[in-house]
Protein backbone atom coordinates (compact mmCIF):
# COMPACT_ATOMS: atom_id res chain seq x y z
CA UNK A 1 0.00 0.00 0.00
CA UNK A 2 1.39 3.42 -1.00
CA UNK A 3 2.10 6.12 1.56
CA UNK A 4 -1.03 8.17 2.08
CA UNK A 5 -1.52 11.60 0.59
CA UNK A 6 -4.70 11.75 2.63
CA UNK A 7 -4.73 12.76 6.30
CA UNK A 8 -4.66 9.59 8.42
CA UNK A 9 -6.77 8.76 11.48
CA UNK A 10 -7.14 5.80 13.80
CA UNK A 11 -10.46 5.28 15.58
CA UNK A 12 -10.37 2.54 18.20
CA UNK A 13 -13.48 0.56 19.04
CA UNK A 14 -15.19 1.42 15.78
CA UNK A 15 -17.31 -1.62 14.97
CA UNK A 16 -20.43 0.35 15.87
CA UNK A 17 -21.68 3.17 18.09
CA UNK A 18 -19.69 6.34 18.68
CA UNK A 19 -16.53 4.94 17.10
CA UNK A 20 -18.26 3.98 13.86
CA UNK A 21 -20.00 7.35 13.65
CA UNK A 22 -16.77 9.27 14.22
CA UNK A 23 -15.03 7.18 11.56
CA UNK A 24 -17.81 7.85 9.02
CA UNK A 25 -17.61 11.57 9.68
CA UNK A 26 -13.84 11.60 9.19
CA UNK A 27 -14.28 9.65 5.98
CA UNK A 28 -16.55 12.39 4.64
CA UNK A 29 -13.48 14.68 4.64
CA UNK A 30 -11.56 12.25 2.45
CA UNK A 31 -9.37 10.86 5.23
CA UNK A 32 -7.76 7.44 5.39
CA UNK A 33 -9.32 5.98 8.53
CA UNK A 34 -8.09 2.86 10.30
CA UNK A 35 -10.86 1.30 12.38
CA UNK A 36 -10.13 -1.26 15.09
CA UNK A 37 -12.37 -3.59 17.03
CA UNK A 38 -12.98 -7.27 17.68
CA UNK A 39 -16.16 -7.89 15.69
CA UNK A 40 -15.58 -9.24 12.19
CA UNK A 41 -18.96 -10.91 11.79
CA UNK A 42 -22.41 -9.76 12.88
CA UNK A 43 -23.45 -11.34 16.16
CA UNK A 44 -20.05 -11.39 17.86
CA UNK A 45 -21.21 -8.53 20.09
CA UNK A 46 -24.37 -8.61 22.20
CA UNK A 47 -26.64 -5.90 23.60
CA UNK A 48 -27.91 -5.48 27.15
CA UNK A 49 -30.55 -8.17 26.63
CA UNK A 50 -28.24 -10.61 24.85
CA UNK A 51 -29.53 -9.73 21.38
CA UNK A 52 -26.96 -9.64 18.56
CA UNK A 53 -25.68 -6.15 17.74
CA UNK A 54 -25.19 -5.01 14.14
CA UNK A 55 -21.89 -3.64 12.93
CA UNK A 56 -18.37 -4.93 12.31
CA UNK A 57 -15.02 -3.32 11.62
CA UNK A 58 -15.44 -4.29 7.97
CA UNK A 59 -18.87 -2.66 7.64
CA UNK A 60 -17.54 0.52 9.26
CA UNK A 61 -14.53 0.58 6.91
CA UNK A 62 -16.88 0.19 3.95
CA UNK A 63 -19.02 3.11 5.22
CA UNK A 64 -15.90 5.28 5.56
CA UNK A 65 -15.01 4.56 1.93
CA UNK A 66 -18.59 5.18 0.80
CA UNK A 67 -18.46 8.57 2.55
CA UNK A 68 -15.51 9.61 0.40
CA UNK A 69 -12.57 8.43 2.48
CA UNK A 70 -10.53 5.25 2.63
CA UNK A 71 -11.58 2.82 5.34
CA UNK A 72 -9.15 0.15 6.56
CA UNK A 73 -10.37 -2.48 9.04
CA UNK A 74 -7.84 -3.92 11.50
CA UNK A 75 -8.93 -6.53 14.04
CA UNK A 76 -7.54 -5.67 17.46
CA UNK A 77 -8.36 -6.55 21.05
CA UNK A 78 -7.13 -3.46 22.91
CA UNK A 79 -6.47 -5.56 26.00
CA UNK A 80 -3.57 -7.11 24.04
CA UNK A 81 -0.60 -4.73 24.05
CA UNK A 82 1.26 -6.67 21.38
CA UNK A 83 -1.71 -6.52 19.02
CA UNK A 84 -2.04 -2.78 19.65
CA UNK A 85 1.63 -2.29 18.82
CA UNK A 86 1.10 -4.20 15.57
CA UNK A 87 -1.71 -1.80 14.60
CA UNK A 88 0.54 1.23 14.92
CA UNK A 89 3.38 -0.55 13.10
CA UNK A 90 0.96 -1.25 10.25
CA UNK A 91 -0.15 2.40 10.12
CA UNK A 92 3.44 3.64 10.06
CA UNK A 93 4.45 1.16 7.37
CA UNK A 94 1.43 1.72 5.11
CA UNK A 95 0.74 5.41 5.61
CA UNK A 96 3.94 6.90 7.00
CA UNK A 97 2.00 9.25 9.26
CA UNK A 98 -0.82 9.57 11.78
CA UNK A 99 -2.75 12.83 12.12
CA UNK A 100 -5.53 11.90 14.53
CA UNK A 101 -6.03 9.22 17.18
CA UNK A 102 -9.53 8.82 18.62
CA UNK A 103 -9.51 6.73 21.79
CA UNK A 104 -12.98 5.21 21.84
CA UNK A 105 -12.48 1.51 22.62
CA UNK A 106 -14.22 0.75 25.95
CA UNK A 107 -15.44 -2.42 27.59
CA UNK A 108 -19.22 -2.19 27.99
CA UNK A 109 -20.26 -4.74 30.60
CA UNK A 110 -23.80 -6.15 30.21
CA UNK A 111 -24.67 -4.85 33.70
CA UNK A 112 -23.00 -1.46 33.34
CA UNK A 113 -26.26 0.50 33.48
CA UNK A 114 -28.05 -1.85 35.89
CA UNK A 115 -29.18 0.27 38.89
CA UNK A 116 -27.20 -1.63 41.52
CA UNK A 117 -24.36 -0.61 43.86
CA UNK A 118 -20.93 -1.61 42.59
CA UNK A 119 -20.49 -4.55 45.00
CA UNK A 120 -23.64 -6.22 43.69
CA UNK A 121 -22.38 -6.15 40.11
CA UNK A 122 -19.93 -8.77 38.79
CA UNK A 123 -16.30 -8.00 39.56
CA UNK A 124 -15.34 -8.17 35.89
CA UNK A 125 -17.29 -4.92 35.35
CA UNK A 126 -14.03 -3.29 36.41
CA UNK A 127 -12.72 -4.25 32.97
CA UNK A 128 -13.62 -0.73 31.82
CA UNK A 129 -10.43 0.39 33.59
CA UNK A 130 -8.46 -2.00 31.38
CA UNK A 131 -10.05 -1.51 27.97
CA UNK A 132 -11.19 2.07 28.28
CA UNK A 133 -8.59 3.66 30.54
CA UNK A 134 -5.34 1.71 30.34
CA UNK A 135 -5.89 0.92 26.66
CA UNK A 136 -6.25 4.64 25.90
CA UNK A 137 -2.89 5.29 27.56
CA UNK A 138 -1.24 2.51 25.54
CA UNK A 139 -2.67 3.73 22.23
CA UNK A 140 -1.70 7.33 23.02
CA UNK A 141 1.84 6.21 23.86
CA UNK A 142 2.22 4.58 20.45
CA UNK A 143 0.55 7.51 18.66
CA UNK A 144 2.87 10.05 20.29
CA UNK A 145 5.88 8.11 19.00
CA UNK A 146 4.64 8.68 15.46
CA UNK A 147 3.22 12.18 15.85
CA UNK A 148 6.01 13.88 17.81
CA UNK A 149 8.72 13.17 15.17
CA UNK A 150 6.37 14.47 12.44
CA UNK A 151 5.63 17.58 14.53
CA UNK A 152 1.85 17.43 14.34
CA UNK A 153 -1.18 15.43 15.36
CA UNK A 154 -4.13 15.27 17.75
CA UNK A 155 -4.79 12.66 20.43
CA UNK A 156 -8.48 12.67 21.40
CA UNK A 157 -10.46 10.89 24.09
CA UNK A 158 -14.21 10.18 23.96
CA UNK A 159 -15.56 10.99 27.41
CA UNK A 160 -18.82 12.03 29.09
CA UNK A 161 -20.19 14.10 31.95
CA UNK A 162 -20.05 10.90 34.02
CA UNK A 163 -16.53 12.08 34.82
CA UNK A 164 -18.00 14.84 36.96
CA UNK A 165 -21.06 13.24 38.55
CA UNK A 166 -22.40 9.81 39.49
CA UNK A 167 -23.29 7.71 36.46
CA UNK A 168 -23.31 3.92 36.05
CA UNK A 169 -21.10 3.41 39.10
CA UNK A 170 -17.54 4.22 40.23
CA UNK A 171 -15.83 2.18 37.51
CA UNK A 172 -17.47 4.17 34.73
CA UNK A 173 -16.83 7.47 36.49
CA UNK A 174 -13.18 6.65 37.15
CA UNK A 175 -12.62 5.71 33.51
CA UNK A 176 -14.12 8.97 32.23
CA UNK A 177 -12.35 11.11 34.82
CA UNK A 178 -9.12 9.27 34.05
CA UNK A 179 -9.12 9.97 30.31
CA UNK A 180 -9.99 13.62 30.99
CA UNK A 181 -6.86 13.73 33.16
CA UNK A 182 -4.89 12.00 30.41
CA UNK A 183 -5.76 14.84 28.03
CA UNK A 184 -4.63 17.47 30.51
CA UNK A 185 -1.37 15.85 31.57
CA UNK A 186 -0.42 14.55 28.13
CA UNK A 187 -0.81 18.08 26.79
CA UNK A 188 1.67 19.22 29.43
CA UNK A 189 4.22 16.73 28.11
CA UNK A 190 3.34 17.45 24.48
CA UNK A 191 3.69 21.22 24.71
CA UNK A 192 5.97 22.68 22.04
CA UNK A 193 5.93 19.42 20.02
CA UNK A 194 3.13 20.40 17.64
CA UNK A 195 1.01 17.53 18.98
CA UNK A 196 -2.08 18.20 21.09
CA UNK A 197 -4.55 16.31 23.25
CA UNK A 198 -8.22 16.92 24.09
CA UNK A 199 -11.07 15.07 25.74
CA UNK A 200 -14.67 15.52 24.55
CA UNK A 201 -17.81 14.88 26.56
CA UNK A 202 -20.38 13.33 24.26
CA UNK A 203 -24.06 13.51 25.11
CA UNK A 204 -26.59 10.69 24.75
CA UNK A 205 -26.01 9.06 21.37
CA UNK A 206 -28.29 7.53 18.77
CA UNK A 207 -26.25 4.32 18.70
CA UNK A 208 -27.37 0.82 17.82
CA UNK A 209 -27.69 -0.05 21.52
CA UNK A 210 -29.73 3.07 22.26
CA UNK A 211 -32.07 2.57 19.30
CA UNK A 212 -32.68 -1.05 20.31
CA UNK A 213 -33.38 0.01 23.90
CA UNK A 214 -35.77 2.72 22.67
CA UNK A 215 -37.81 0.12 20.81
CA UNK A 216 -38.12 -2.03 23.93
CA UNK A 217 -38.68 0.82 26.40
CA UNK A 218 -40.10 3.72 24.37
CA UNK A 219 -41.54 5.47 27.44
CA UNK A 220 -38.06 5.73 28.98
CA UNK A 221 -36.22 6.79 25.85
CA UNK A 222 -38.72 9.08 24.09
CA UNK A 223 -37.38 12.30 25.60
CA UNK A 224 -33.71 11.35 25.51
CA UNK A 225 -33.85 10.44 21.83
CA UNK A 226 -35.19 13.92 21.04
CA UNK A 227 -31.92 15.48 22.17
CA UNK A 228 -29.55 12.60 21.45
CA UNK A 229 -26.53 13.33 19.28
CA UNK A 230 -25.83 11.42 16.11
CA UNK A 231 -22.60 9.41 16.42
CA UNK A 232 -21.05 11.32 13.50
CA UNK A 233 -21.29 14.67 15.33
CA UNK A 234 -18.17 14.21 17.46
CA UNK A 235 -16.23 13.20 14.35
CA UNK A 236 -16.99 16.55 12.70
CA UNK A 237 -15.87 18.37 15.85
CA UNK A 238 -12.63 16.41 16.02
CA UNK A 239 -11.86 17.05 12.36
CA UNK A 240 -12.31 20.78 12.92
CA UNK A 241 -9.99 20.66 15.94
CA UNK A 242 -7.36 18.56 14.18
CA UNK A 243 -7.19 20.62 10.99
CA UNK A 244 -8.47 24.04 12.05
CA UNK A 245 -6.41 27.01 13.18
CA UNK A 246 -7.71 27.21 16.74
CA UNK A 247 -6.47 24.05 18.51
CA UNK A 248 -4.26 26.06 20.90
CA UNK A 249 -7.41 27.48 22.46
CA UNK A 250 -8.65 24.01 23.39
CA UNK A 251 -5.48 21.93 23.81
CA UNK A 252 -5.36 19.93 27.04
CA UNK A 253 -8.94 20.73 27.92
CA UNK A 254 -12.03 18.65 28.55
CA UNK A 255 -14.69 19.99 26.20
CA UNK A 256 -18.47 19.58 26.15
CA UNK A 257 -19.09 18.52 22.56
CA UNK A 258 -22.38 20.38 22.20
CA UNK A 259 -20.87 23.59 23.55
CA UNK A 260 -17.83 23.21 21.30
CA UNK A 261 -20.17 22.80 18.32
CA UNK A 262 -21.84 26.09 19.16
CA UNK A 263 -18.46 27.83 19.39
CA UNK A 264 -17.25 26.37 16.10
CA UNK A 265 -20.57 26.77 14.30
CA UNK A 266 -20.92 23.03 13.72
CA UNK A 267 -24.46 21.71 14.17
CA UNK A 268 -25.68 18.16 14.50
CA UNK A 269 -28.00 18.89 11.58
CA UNK A 270 -29.62 15.44 11.49
CA UNK A 271 -30.69 15.69 15.13
CA UNK A 272 -34.26 16.57 16.05
CA UNK A 273 -32.85 19.30 18.28
CA UNK A 274 -30.00 21.20 16.66
CA UNK A 275 -29.13 23.13 19.80
CA UNK A 276 -28.16 20.17 21.91
CA UNK A 277 -26.11 22.34 24.23
CA UNK A 278 -29.27 23.57 25.96
CA UNK A 279 -29.75 20.08 27.37
CA UNK A 280 -26.53 20.41 29.32
CA UNK A 281 -26.84 23.77 31.04
CA UNK A 282 -27.72 22.13 34.34
CA UNK A 283 -24.47 20.17 34.27
CA UNK A 284 -22.56 23.41 34.63
CA UNK A 285 -24.40 24.02 37.91
CA UNK A 286 -22.70 20.95 39.30
CA UNK A 287 -19.37 22.73 38.87
CA UNK A 288 -20.35 25.65 41.12
CA UNK A 289 -19.11 25.60 44.75
CA UNK A 290 -22.66 25.64 46.14
CA UNK A 291 -23.39 22.30 44.52
CA UNK A 292 -20.09 20.48 44.88
CA UNK A 293 -21.63 17.96 47.29
CA UNK A 294 -24.43 17.11 44.86
CA UNK A 295 -24.60 14.51 42.13
CA UNK A 296 -26.48 14.48 38.86
CA UNK A 297 -28.69 11.85 37.30
CA UNK A 298 -30.27 11.58 33.88
CA UNK A 299 -33.99 10.90 34.11
CA UNK A 300 -36.08 10.66 30.95
CA UNK A 301 -33.26 12.33 29.05
CA UNK A 302 -33.16 15.49 31.17
CA UNK A 303 -30.42 16.15 33.70
CA UNK A 304 -31.67 16.49 37.25
CA UNK A 305 -29.92 17.60 40.44
CA UNK A 306 -30.05 14.81 43.02
CA UNK A 307 -29.32 15.92 46.59
CA UNK A 308 -27.26 14.08 49.15
CA UNK A 309 -28.05 16.60 51.91
CA UNK A 310 -30.69 16.11 54.61
CA UNK A 311 -34.09 17.76 54.38
CA UNK A 312 -33.35 20.62 56.75
CA UNK A 313 -30.17 21.60 54.90
CA UNK A 314 -31.94 21.41 51.53
CA UNK A 315 -34.85 23.47 52.87
CA UNK A 316 -32.46 26.15 54.15
CA UNK A 317 -30.82 26.42 50.76
CA UNK A 318 -34.23 26.73 49.05
CA UNK A 319 -35.25 29.57 51.39
CA UNK A 320 -31.99 31.44 50.75
CA UNK A 321 -32.33 30.97 47.00
CA UNK A 322 -35.96 32.14 47.09
CA UNK A 323 -34.91 35.26 48.98
CA UNK A 324 -32.24 36.00 46.39
CA UNK A 325 -34.75 35.55 43.57
CA UNK A 326 -37.24 37.96 45.19
CA UNK A 327 -34.52 40.57 45.78
CA UNK A 328 -33.40 40.25 42.16
CA UNK A 329 -37.00 40.68 40.98
CA UNK A 330 -37.45 43.87 43.00
CA UNK A 331 -34.20 45.35 41.71
CA UNK A 332 -35.12 44.39 38.14
CA UNK A 333 -38.51 46.09 38.44
CA UNK A 334 -36.90 49.29 39.74
CA UNK A 335 -34.34 49.51 36.97
CA UNK A 336 -36.52 48.37 34.05
CA UNK A 337 -39.32 50.84 34.76
CA UNK A 338 -36.97 53.82 35.20
CA UNK A 339 -36.11 56.02 32.22
CA UNK A 340 -32.75 55.79 30.51
CA UNK A 341 -30.17 58.37 31.57
CA UNK A 342 -27.59 57.94 28.84
CA UNK A 343 -25.50 61.03 28.01
CA UNK A 344 -24.73 59.64 24.55
CA UNK A 345 -28.37 60.20 23.59
CA UNK A 346 -27.79 63.94 23.93
CA UNK A 347 -25.02 63.95 21.38
CA UNK A 348 -21.25 64.11 21.71
CA UNK A 349 -21.26 67.61 23.26
CA UNK A 350 -21.95 66.16 26.72
CA UNK A 351 -19.13 63.63 26.46
CA UNK A 352 -15.54 64.55 27.36
CA UNK A 353 -13.60 64.78 24.04
CA UNK A 354 -10.66 62.49 23.37
CA UNK A 355 -7.20 64.04 23.62
CA UNK A 356 -5.23 61.15 22.09
CA UNK A 357 -2.46 62.29 19.75
CA UNK A 358 -1.26 60.19 16.82
CA UNK A 359 1.77 58.03 17.65
CA UNK A 360 4.99 59.42 16.25
CA UNK A 361 7.27 57.36 14.04
CA UNK A 362 10.34 55.81 15.64
CA UNK A 363 12.83 54.74 13.01
CA UNK A 364 11.11 52.37 10.61
CA UNK A 365 8.30 51.50 13.07
CA UNK A 366 4.93 53.13 12.66
CA UNK A 367 1.60 52.57 14.39
CA UNK A 368 -1.48 52.54 12.18
CA UNK A 369 -4.99 52.70 13.57
CA UNK A 370 -7.97 51.12 11.87
CA UNK A 371 -11.07 48.97 12.12
CA UNK A 372 -11.72 45.74 10.18
CA UNK A 373 -15.13 44.83 11.62
CA UNK A 374 -17.77 47.40 10.67
CA UNK A 375 -21.42 46.75 9.83
CA UNK A 376 -23.78 48.95 7.87
CA UNK A 377 -27.46 48.81 7.05
CA UNK A 378 -26.59 46.10 4.52
CA UNK A 379 -26.23 43.65 7.45
CA UNK A 380 -29.60 42.26 8.45
CA UNK A 381 -28.83 42.34 12.18
CA UNK A 382 -27.54 45.93 12.09
CA UNK A 383 -30.55 47.12 10.09
CA UNK A 384 -33.05 45.57 12.49
CA UNK A 385 -31.22 47.28 15.38
CA UNK A 386 -31.68 50.70 13.78
CA UNK A 387 -28.47 51.19 11.79
CA UNK A 388 -29.07 53.16 8.60
CA UNK A 389 -25.50 54.06 7.57
CA UNK A 390 -24.18 52.80 4.21
CA UNK A 391 -20.59 51.83 3.25
CA UNK A 392 -19.89 55.33 1.95
CA UNK A 393 -20.81 56.74 5.39
CA UNK A 394 -18.36 54.38 7.07
CA UNK A 395 -15.38 55.53 5.06
CA UNK A 396 -16.31 59.20 5.28
CA UNK A 397 -16.57 58.87 9.07
CA UNK A 398 -13.27 56.97 9.28
CA UNK A 399 -11.57 59.80 7.35
CA UNK A 400 -12.93 62.47 9.69
CA UNK A 401 -16.28 63.53 8.22
CA UNK A 402 -19.38 64.02 10.38
CA UNK A 403 -22.25 61.56 9.87
CA UNK A 404 -25.60 60.95 11.58
CA UNK A 405 -25.67 58.51 14.49
CA UNK A 406 -28.53 56.02 14.70
CA UNK A 407 -29.67 57.69 17.93
CA UNK A 408 -30.30 60.93 16.03
CA UNK A 409 -27.29 63.20 16.52
CA UNK A 410 -24.14 63.96 14.49
CA UNK A 411 -20.87 62.17 15.31
CA UNK A 412 -17.27 62.82 14.33
CA UNK A 413 -14.31 60.59 15.10
CA UNK A 414 -11.69 62.16 17.41
CA UNK A 415 -8.80 60.99 15.22
CA UNK A 416 -9.20 59.84 11.61
CA UNK A 417 -8.24 56.21 10.99
CA UNK A 418 -5.45 54.99 8.76
CA UNK A 419 -7.39 52.02 7.38
CA UNK A 420 -10.87 50.50 7.52
CA UNK A 421 -13.01 47.73 6.06
CA UNK A 422 -16.77 47.33 5.80
CA UNK A 423 -17.46 43.69 6.68
CA UNK A 424 -21.20 43.18 6.45
CA UNK A 425 -22.76 39.75 7.01
CA UNK A 426 -22.69 37.66 3.83
CA UNK A 427 -25.93 35.97 4.95
CA UNK A 428 -28.92 37.73 3.32
CA UNK A 429 -26.60 40.61 2.41
CA UNK A 430 -28.62 43.78 1.75
CA UNK A 431 -32.00 42.05 1.98
CA UNK A 432 -33.31 43.37 5.30
CA UNK A 433 -32.91 46.94 4.09
CA UNK A 434 -35.21 46.31 1.13
CA UNK A 435 -37.82 43.98 2.65
CA UNK A 436 -40.07 46.41 4.53
CA UNK A 437 -39.70 44.61 7.84
CA UNK A 438 -42.28 45.10 10.56
CA UNK A 439 -39.95 45.44 13.56
CA UNK A 440 -39.67 48.09 16.31
CA UNK A 441 -36.88 50.01 14.56
CA UNK A 442 -38.92 50.43 11.38
CA UNK A 443 -42.08 51.46 13.24
CA UNK A 444 -40.20 54.01 15.34
CA UNK A 445 -36.90 55.83 14.91
CA UNK A 446 -34.14 54.43 17.07
CA UNK A 447 -33.56 57.82 18.67
CA UNK A 448 -37.22 58.04 19.70
CA UNK A 449 -37.24 54.49 21.01
CA UNK A 450 -34.17 55.11 23.15
CA UNK A 451 -35.07 58.60 24.34
CA UNK A 452 -38.80 58.36 25.04
CA UNK A 453 -39.22 54.86 26.43
CA UNK A 454 -38.12 53.13 29.63
CA UNK A 455 -35.83 50.13 29.93
CA UNK A 456 -38.73 47.66 30.00
CA UNK A 457 -40.13 48.88 26.69
CA UNK A 458 -36.70 48.80 25.09
CA UNK A 459 -36.08 45.30 26.42
CA UNK A 460 -39.42 44.17 24.99
CA UNK A 461 -38.46 45.64 21.61
CA UNK A 462 -35.11 43.84 21.76
CA UNK A 463 -36.74 40.50 22.55
CA UNK A 464 -39.28 40.97 19.75
CA UNK A 465 -36.40 41.34 17.30
CA UNK A 466 -34.50 38.41 18.82
CA UNK A 467 -37.60 36.21 18.68
CA UNK A 468 -38.05 36.93 14.99
CA UNK A 469 -34.42 36.05 14.35
CA UNK A 470 -34.56 32.80 16.34
CA UNK A 471 -37.89 31.66 14.90
CA UNK A 472 -36.91 32.32 11.31
CA UNK A 473 -33.22 31.45 11.29
CA UNK A 474 -32.37 35.12 10.68
CA UNK A 475 -34.46 35.14 7.51
CA UNK A 476 -37.16 37.26 9.21
CA UNK A 477 -39.71 37.55 6.38
CA UNK A 478 -37.15 37.79 3.59
CA UNK A 479 -38.40 34.56 2.00
CA UNK A 480 -34.95 33.10 1.42
CA UNK A 481 -31.80 34.20 -0.34
CA UNK A 482 -31.95 36.73 -3.19
CA UNK A 483 -28.63 36.47 -5.09
CA UNK A 484 -29.37 39.57 -7.16
CA UNK A 485 -29.75 41.75 -4.06
CA UNK A 486 -26.74 40.09 -2.44
CA UNK A 487 -24.61 40.83 -5.51
CA UNK A 488 -25.81 44.42 -5.71
CA UNK A 489 -24.98 44.99 -2.03
CA UNK A 490 -21.52 43.47 -2.49
CA UNK A 491 -20.87 45.73 -5.46
CA UNK A 492 -21.85 48.73 -3.31
CA UNK A 493 -19.33 47.64 -0.64
CA UNK A 494 -16.54 47.16 -3.21
CA UNK A 495 -17.32 50.46 -4.96
CA UNK A 496 -17.16 52.39 -1.68
CA UNK A 497 -13.81 50.81 -0.82
CA UNK A 498 -12.39 51.72 -4.23
CA UNK A 499 -13.77 55.28 -4.11
CA UNK A 500 -12.23 56.09 -0.71
CA UNK A 501 -8.86 54.38 -1.19
CA UNK A 502 -6.08 56.99 -1.01
CA UNK A 503 -2.64 55.33 -1.32
CA UNK A 504 -0.31 56.42 1.45
CA UNK A 505 -3.10 58.30 3.23
CA UNK A 506 -6.09 56.05 3.84
CA UNK A 507 -6.33 52.35 3.01
CA UNK A 508 -9.57 50.51 2.42
CA UNK A 509 -10.12 46.77 2.19
CA UNK A 510 -13.12 45.04 0.56
CA UNK A 511 -14.41 42.38 2.93
CA UNK A 512 -17.35 40.52 4.38
CA UNK A 513 -18.26 38.46 7.41
CA UNK A 514 -19.06 34.74 7.45
CA UNK A 515 -21.37 33.99 10.39
CA UNK A 516 -22.00 30.44 11.54
CA UNK A 517 -25.44 28.89 11.14
CA UNK A 518 -26.76 31.62 8.86
CA UNK A 519 -26.42 34.34 11.45
CA UNK A 520 -28.18 32.48 14.28
CA UNK A 521 -27.55 34.68 17.32
CA UNK A 522 -27.05 31.58 19.46
CA UNK A 523 -23.76 30.63 17.81
CA UNK A 524 -21.70 33.83 17.72
CA UNK A 525 -18.95 32.32 15.60
CA UNK A 526 -17.92 35.00 13.13
CA UNK A 527 -15.00 35.26 10.71
CA UNK A 528 -14.08 38.33 8.70
CA UNK A 529 -12.66 37.79 5.22
CA UNK A 530 -10.43 40.69 4.14
CA UNK A 531 -9.09 41.19 0.61
CA UNK A 532 -5.89 43.07 -0.17
CA UNK A 533 -6.22 43.18 -3.93
CA UNK A 534 -8.63 43.26 -6.84
CA UNK A 535 -9.20 39.50 -7.19
CA UNK A 536 -12.63 39.41 -5.58
CA UNK A 537 -15.42 36.82 -5.73
CA UNK A 538 -18.56 37.66 -7.63
CA UNK A 539 -20.51 37.31 -4.39
CA UNK A 540 -19.43 36.61 -0.79
CA UNK A 541 -19.51 33.04 0.53
CA UNK A 542 -21.99 32.75 3.40
CA UNK A 543 -22.79 30.07 5.96
CA UNK A 544 -25.85 29.34 3.83
CA UNK A 545 -23.42 28.21 1.13
CA UNK A 546 -21.37 26.25 3.67
CA UNK A 547 -22.41 25.98 7.34
CA UNK A 548 -19.08 24.94 8.92
CA UNK A 549 -15.68 26.65 9.13
CA UNK A 550 -14.04 23.95 6.97
CA UNK A 551 -16.52 24.86 4.20
CA UNK A 552 -15.26 28.43 4.34
CA UNK A 553 -11.65 27.28 4.21
CA UNK A 554 -12.35 25.15 1.14
CA UNK A 555 -13.94 28.16 -0.60
CA UNK A 556 -11.01 30.42 0.25
CA UNK A 557 -8.50 27.86 -0.98
CA UNK A 558 -10.40 27.57 -4.26
CA UNK A 559 -10.40 31.36 -4.61
CA UNK A 560 -6.67 31.49 -3.91
CA UNK A 561 -6.06 28.80 -6.54
CA UNK A 562 -7.72 31.01 -9.17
Amino acid sequence: MAKSDRPVALVTGASRGAGAGIARALGSYGMRVYVTGRAETVGEARGWDGAALPGTIHSTAAEVTAAGGEGIAVRCDHADDERVQAVFSQIEAESGRLDLLVNNATTIHPELITPKPFWEKPLDAVGILDVGLRSAYVASWHAARIMVPQGSGLIAFGSSFGANCYMHGPGYGAQKAGIDKFAHDMQHDLSETGVNAVSIWMGPLRTERALMAAEVHPEQYEEIMKVAENPEYTGHLLHALAFGDFIERYAGKTLVGAELGVELGISDVASTDRHIATCWVVHLIGRLPLFTDWGCLTMKGRPQIVGRRNRSEAGGIKIKLLGLVLLAALLAAYFTLSPIDDPSLQGPESIEPMTTEPASAQGEQRVYWGDLHIHTSLSSDAFTMGVRAVPDDVYRFAKGATIGHGAGYPVTIARPLDFAAVTDHAEYLGQAKLSGLDVPTTRQRLTDLLSNENRLTITQAWWEIMSLIRENGFKLDLEGVDPAINKSAWEEIVAAAEQHYEPGVFTTFPGWEWSADAGDVGTHLHRNVIYGGDDLPEIPFSSIDGPTPPDLWVFLRSERAK
